[in-house]
């Protein structure tokens, strides 16, 4: 027996394991004898007895479901719940039941639980408060009394005896498991984790799982570390907003992977091949030890799946686990927020294909122990930098987990234990490169690792009017020929680089450069000590008030690095560096060379292989302190007292030095630097070629223009010498004034969402992006000037488009550029033409819709200079009105009158109203602003009063100058326009409301409470109405007569026009010759009466103006949340026909026409 005051402890086996099975299955003494006795004892009566918790694994479907979460999160509160309630026994109590558990402690007697003697055949619910057995009664096993078996718990703490209760409940379930479990594999693990327990329980230990299998961490990296690396690796160059898109997906991956239920090995076997098997089932014992069955039995240590197991199981579970959570988000999309479901839905299947490159490729560098990744063009908060930070965020759902450790980007890739690399001066920018390796064994095609970008990296295009490209070629075999040229590159040029010396020498073999560090991991060579010796004593003769001892110590430290410039195999010069790769940058804490070798270009050679040496391992950095002496060659070498690294990147790393000046250097990738002095003389030597040229080609010089010494203001564009004899012609519109461009940042937000609405198209998928080569490999041989959604985002983001002329012309090349390339039956041509259609919808309404009202100023709407010429303006708006018209399509309602007038004008399909309710959508629309904004949702509030005092459509036109007249129902009359209908503010005079109005306020009808209530709320049976009650009729009257009024008075003064109609608003009550038109049983019916699944509540309207009807009453009786009856569908669809009818065939627009 172990002694009861350690840790209970097991060793997991196969044999034992199998031995364990085997009692089980074969239903041995032992089993029954523990368990038995506990299921059919007192204790066992008790309700929460009754409802023992089974543990569910991936037996069958290992897919997640909201169902299984619900039913997890339930499991886990029942078992919370049956512990408090143990907890809250009485002390008696518990000694009863943990007497079941509890060897007898009397000499010789091998009793290992106590036993009701007399348990009853159907136990009745007691009081568990109270004790059903008392310490004198005797074991039905062994005779001894219950005290003999929980004498050793007497004097024990009540909070140990918590602890032992707590356990009790789990050794019950876990007996509910084996017993219940059909895997054998699975039912192994349960019965060695019972056996565990219940000898916990008997040693009043502590339980501690010393397994055969392993203990936490199984391998290193983890699969946090993996994913952490790879977000750094493959998006740490994105900026910030994108970067965290990324980060929230792996934080997501994390999670599923956390709460993802592991498939047996018998299911996992049958699509695996025998290597991956042997890992797996070790790996599913391992996961059911420390991270399943601890999340429901707490007596157990609990690990998160991610911190504990590395790349091995994630490549055993990540297609299954990829395929599975993919159809779990796609089933649910329905129920996502559009952002949500953007983000799982577009975003998380690339973040998958793109994590599964570097799940199964072998030579992928995040699995790297030693990973670390240069933090250079993105903000070195914590959560970008630190592992641990990332994963605590990705696990930030789950509580009460024992996380295992996980350790921070180490820089020991820094120390230089590769020894001492030489240094080429002719290698192109660098990439590192790894093959990869199929996850069927064969070897794939070479991909490489991410260019290390900043924000200048732009695509480079090709511009109208540049230089050709044959005549480039041609100049630069001319200038590289020596027997064209007339100082050919072996002769120095009179203006020569400062490295043109050093070069030479180098290209000769007369110079090398090698990069070297110290190392305790091996024996470093002969050659590298002399080199290391000789580098300290350069920098002991140059740098004479360093002491030697420090120079020695940093020279010879593995953390630091040194190039060395090495002359007939003597080091003549040298600089010593520390990188920091996880803060991204370096620190030069020695630079010389030897005094009778300098001003040769060593200097500034050597620091630029040091820069490329830096951009080939992605730092791109430099920090250093500079003496007095030494400022003068740093600023030439592009170094700056100005920091552009954050100061939180640097400070408590470097070295700071008395009287020194701290200096920084910020590296540019695209830059070759030891080639760079040659490459930009070259680049001039073809610049003056091509002006050489271009000069050729002008057989003729003129003059210059010298009329405006003479006092001359300005001159016509033609009159230039020499311009018509170029080609240029006039433009006949050249006289015609152009309308001004509109507000800059208006300009720009309508931009945004045009284009916004295009990339978000179904059929916009073809022009995301550029045209990748690999795909199309002569594409540029036949689109001259290529265009793509992504090129015009970041356009807009530089605010290239400055008119609405821009953005049409690049938006338009993309279509022509792809009916151009392919053939009209292809996929392409097709999303090309439905991606036009919507573009140039989208560009007529939208754009004239956001520009227009706030950009009259720019349309000499409001010229002041031409006050008499302005135009009128008459607007019309109306009640209810939905686009049941014809002039929308519909082939039933008969609305000629507004249909002719959409064919005149700009007719809205995109266009949604702000609230479906009549006071804020009217404030919305005649405010320009949102009902948040307006803090007006329904019509208790005066906006001027409740939000601010924001300009109005008329008012506009008010201040401006205009006559403002409102007629009829403008405004929403009342509290929600101030009960003045904005008057004076946006009217001129006060607004004009027809008698009749007062009509639909009178309490006319009877209601479902016996009382009489408005007019406006009566029921919607359709009855006649004679047409001198209906107040739009005298609103029309008002208006044609204010028209008549301005036109016989000719008044120089514009005027702004307001006309509100009422219909087709409640009450539903019109002529009767309108009536006729529609017979109720000629109307067509939905064919489905029910609103869809899955109906968004806020788009609910449950007619709360009309629940005081006294039919609906009747109706809510009758057919309770049910569909109306068809005769009630029918008078309510034809009275929003008749409305229309008496609306646009009456005199309403006539007068427009």
């Amino acid at each position: 027996m172990a002694s009861t005051n350690g840790d209970a402890s097991s060793v997991l086996t196969a044999s034992s394991l199998s031995s364990s099975v085997a009692m089980s299955q074969a239903s041995t003494t032992e089993t029954p004898s523990i368990i038995t006795p506990s299921m059919s004892n007192s204790t066992a009566s008790t309700p929460e007895s009754q409802s023992t918790t089974t543990i569910s694994t991936g037996r069958q479907n290992s897919q997640p479901s909201t169902t299984g979460e619900m039913s997890r999160s339930n499991t886990m509160q029942r078992i919370a719940h049956k512990k408090a309630m143990v907890k809250g026994y009485p002390r008696p109590k518990k000694l009863e039941k943990l007497a079941v558990y509890s060897s007898c402690k009397t000499e010789g007697c091998n009793c290992n639980g106590w036993k009701n003697p007399n348990p009853p055949p159907t136990p009745p619910r007691v009081d568990v408060s109270q004790p059903l057995a008392s310490l004198t009664d005797p074991c039905r096993s062994c005779s001894h009394t219950l005290g003999a078996h929980v004498s050793h718990l007497e004097n024990v703490a009540e909070e140990e005896l918590n602890r032992l209760l707590r356990i009790v409940v789990d050794v019950e379930n876990l007996f509910m498991c084996v017993h219940k479990e059909e895997d054998t594999e699975t039912k192994r693990v349960y019965f060695h984790l019972f056996k565990l327990l219940r000898k916990c329980i008997m040693n009043m230990c502590k339980p501690s799982i010393d397994m055969a299998i392993g203990t936490p961490p199984f391998e290193k990296p983890s699969i946090a570390k993996g994913v952490t690396n790879f977000v750094l690796y493959k998006f740490g160059h994105l900026a910030q907003k994108e970067w965290q898109t990324m980060y929230d997906l792996a934080k997501m991956f994390l999670h599923c992977m956390n709460h993802w239920k592991l498939e047996n090995p018998t299911l996992h076997t049958q699509h695996t091949n025998m290597d991956d098997r042997n890992n797996y089932q070790s790996n599913y014992t391992r996961w059911l030890c420390y991270c399943h069955v601890p999340a429901l039995c707490d007596s157990l240590p609990r690990y998160e799946t991610t911190l504990i197991f590395g790349r091995t199981l994630l490549r055993s579970v990540f297609e299954t686990m990829r395929r599975q959570v993919l159809d779990k988000f796609r089933a649910e999309k329905e129920m996502m927020p559009p952002e949500k479901r953007t983000l799982v839905l577009t975003h998380f299947p690339r973040f998958l294909s793109m994590l599964e490159e570097e799940v199964y490729g072998n030579n992928s560098p995040i699995w790297d122990p030693d990973f670390c990744q240069s933090t250079t063009g993105m903000s070195l908060s914590p959560s970008r930098i630190s592992g641990n930070a990332f994963i605590a965020s990705a696990n930030a759902s789950t509580v009460g987990v024992n996380r295992f450790p996980n350790s921070t980007p180490t820089t020991s890739t820094a120390s230089g234990t590769e020894g001492s690399n030489t240094v080429k001066s002719n290698y192109s920018t660098p990439t590192n490169s790894h093959p990869t390796k199929t996850k069927d064994g064969g070897t794939g095609d070479k991909r490489h690792l991410d260019e290390i970008q900043t924000s200048e990296v732009i695509k480079k295009r090709k511009i109208e009017g540049d230089v050709d490209q044959e005549l480039v070629a041609e100049i630069v075999s001319l200038i590289t020929d020596p027997e064209h040229m007339v100082g050919p590159d072996t002769l120095f040029p009179t203006h020569a680089a400062r490295d043109e010396i050093a070069r030479q020498e180098e290209g000769k073999g007369v110079i090398e450069f090698k990069v070297m560090a110290n190392t305790f991991t091996e024996r470093p060579s002969r050659e590298q000590l002399i080199w290391l010796i000789g580098l300290q004593n350069v920098f002991s003769h140059q740098l004479p008030r360093m002491p030697r001892e420090y120079i020695t110590r940093l020279v010879f430290d593995p953390k630091h690095k040194c190039l060395a410039l090495i002359k007939e195999n003597r080091v003549i010069g040298g600089i010593c560096f520390r990188m920091f790769p996880t803060q991204g940058f370096t620190e030069i804490v020695f630079c010389a060379v030897t005094s009778n070798e300098q001003v040769k270009g060593y200097g500034t050679h050597m620091m630029n292989h040091l820069k490329d040496y830096h951009i080939q391992h992605g730092i791109l950095h430099f920090l250093t302190f500079a003496d007095e002496y030494a400022i003068g060659y740093f600023k030439k070498q592009g170094f700056s007292k100005d920091i552009k690294l954050q100061k939180s990147a640097y400070l408590g790393y470097i070295k700071d030095y008395e009287g020194a000046t701290l200096m920084g250097c910020e590296l540019n990738p695209r830059i070759h630097y030891t080639c760079f002095s040659q490459i930009i003389r070259r680049q001039k030597e073809i610049v003056k070629k091509i002006l050489e040229k271009k000069q050729e080609l002008q057989d003729k010089v003129y003059p210059g223009i010298s009329c405006f010494k003479e006092g001359v203001r300005q001159i016509p564009v033609e009159s230039i010498p020499g311009l018509l004899e170029a080609g240029w012609k006039t433009s006949p519109n050249n006289n015609i004034q152009k309308e001004p461009d509109p507000d800059p940042e208006r300009l720009q937000s309508v931009l945004k969402m045009i284009l916004l609405q295009v990339k978000n198209h179904q059929s916009a998928w073809p022009f995301q992006k550029p045209v990748d080569k690999t795909e199309a490999p002569d594409y540029l041989e036949h689109i001259r000037f290529p265009m793509d959604l992504k090129t015009m985002s970041d356009r807009l983001k530089n605010r290239y488009y400055c008119n609405k002329r821009l953005f049409t012309a690049d938006m338009t090349r993309i279509f022509t550029n792809c009916r151009a390339y392919n053939q009209p039956d292809t996929d392409y041509y097709k999303c090309a033409n439905t991606l036009d259609k919507f573009f140039l919808t989208m560009l007529s309404n939208l754009f004239v819709c956001l520009l227009f009202l706030p950009c009259v100023n720019s349309l000499h709407f409001f010229d002041q200079q031409n006050f008499e010429h302005r135009k009128n303006v008459l607007f019309i708006v109306v009640d209810d009105l939905r686009p049941t018209l014809g002039c929308y399509g519909n082939p039933v309602v008969i609305t000629p009158n507004i249909d002719q007038l959409a064919s005149k004008s700009i007719k809205f399909e995109r266009t949604y109203v702000q609230q479906a309710v009549c006071g804020p959508s009217r404030t919305s629309f005649l405010t320009s602003r949102r009902p948040d904004t307006t803090r007006l949702y329904n019509f208790g509030s005066y906006w001027r009063k409740a939000a601010g005092n924001f300009t109005t459509l008329p008012q506009y036109f008010k201040d401006n100058g205009y006559f403002t007249v409102s007629v009829g129902k403008v405004f929403h009359p009342g509290r929600a326009s101030g009960f003045t209908d904005d008057y004076p503010y946006s009217w001129s005079i006060p607004p004009y409301h027809p008698p009749t109005e007062k009509y639909k306020m009178a309490k006319v009808c009877p209601g479902a409470d016996g009382k009489l209530h408005m007019n406006i709320v009566c029921p919607v049976d359709v009855n006649s109405q004679p047409e001198h009650s209906l107040p739009d009729i005298q609103s029309t009257e008002y208006a044609v007569r204010f028209l008549k009024e301005r036109a016989l008075n000719k008044s120089k003064q514009p005027f702004f026009l307001a006309v509100g109609y009422h219909k087709p608003h409640i009450p539903l009550k019109y002529p009767k010759s309108y009536l006729d038109l529609y017979p109720f049983p000629e109307i067509k019916l939905p064919k489905d009466h029910n609103y869809p699944p899955g109906f968004p509540a806020v788009a609910w309207n449950p007619l709360l103006d009309l629940q005081r009807r006294e039919d609906v009453a009747k109706l809510n009786v009758s057919f309770p949340f049910g569909p109306l009856p068809d005769h009630f569908q029918a008078g309510f669809l034809g009275s929003i026909r008749h409305g229309l009818n008496f609306l646009t065939l009456k005199r309403q627009f006539e007068f427009l026409l």
